[in-house]
This record gives C-alpha cells, structure tokens and sequence, in this order.
C-alpha cells in the first residue's frame, strides 16, 4: 500500500515538473518573441531615423529584418499605425520642421538633405503635411 502512494506521488510530483516546465517553455517564448519586437522596433526606428533622406527603401528595411516586405509592411501597420510612406514622411517632416527652426540653412540645402531634387518639391511637401510654407514655419519659430 505505501509502495502504491509512494507510486502515485512520484506521478502527481512528474506531471507538476512537466507543468512547470512546460509554463516556463511558453513564457521563455513569449518573452523571446517580447524581445524580437522591442529588438524590431529598434531597427525599425534607427533606419527611419537615418534613412530620411529618401535613398532607401522598403526591401533594405526587410533585409535588415531578415523579413519579407509584406511582413515589414504589417509590422509597421502594427507597430506604427502607418504605412511605409506615412513613417518616412513624419520623419522627413520632422527633420525638416527642425532644420527649418533652428537651422539658417536655405530651402534648397534643407530640401537636399531630405533627398528632394527640386526645392519646390519639398516646399510642397511641407505645405502639403502642415499646411503652411516653410518661410512661415521658419518665421513663425523666430518670432516666438
């Protein structure tokens, strides 16, 4: 009879082990798939940041997720709550309010380092997203 319970111990204490391990598999793999986000993020968040000037695009973005474009694409969508475009242009768009505040740079340099050929190109594409020129997103930051 003890053999018996001592038996059925020994059960119930391998079949908790085999929980606990099995807990600890899923949330080692919940945290390995919390880290690949943040480290994704990262990457993601770096190559807007550097890429601005518009000589890249979305494949080197996938290579250096080692993911497909449409992937990148919905993770961006999931990340962001934007498309490829709509991120880069809100990073050109905030380098450009910057240059344009706190810089003496013309147009035309500010507009090149934003990847544009044609200055009126980037005059449009300030005027498109704020709705105001550059001259008065420049003039509005000096007098303030």
């Amino acid at each position: 009879m003890q053999r018996e319970h001592l038996k059925a111990i020994c059960i119930e204490l391998v079949l908790q082990i085999g929980i606990a391990a099995k807990e600890l598999t899923d949330s080692e793999h919940v945290m390995s798939e919390g880290a690949d986000t943040v480290k994704d993020s990262y990457i993601m968040d770096e190559f807007f940041n550097n890429n601005y000037h518009g000589t890249s695009d979305m494949n080197v973005l996938a290579k250096q997720l080692n993911m497909s474009v449409r992937q990148v694409g919905r993770k961006l969508q999931q990340t962001y709550g934007k498309s490829y475009r709509e991120k880069m242009n809100e990073c050109r768009l905030a380098v450009a309010i910057d240059l344009l505040s706190n810089t003496s740079k013309s147009f035309s340099e500010i507009s090149e380092i934003l990847g544009y050929d044609n200055p009126a190109n980037f005059s449009n594409f300030v005027k498109r997203q704020t709705g105001r020129t550059p001259s008065q997103i420049r003039t509005s930051k000096s007098s303030q």
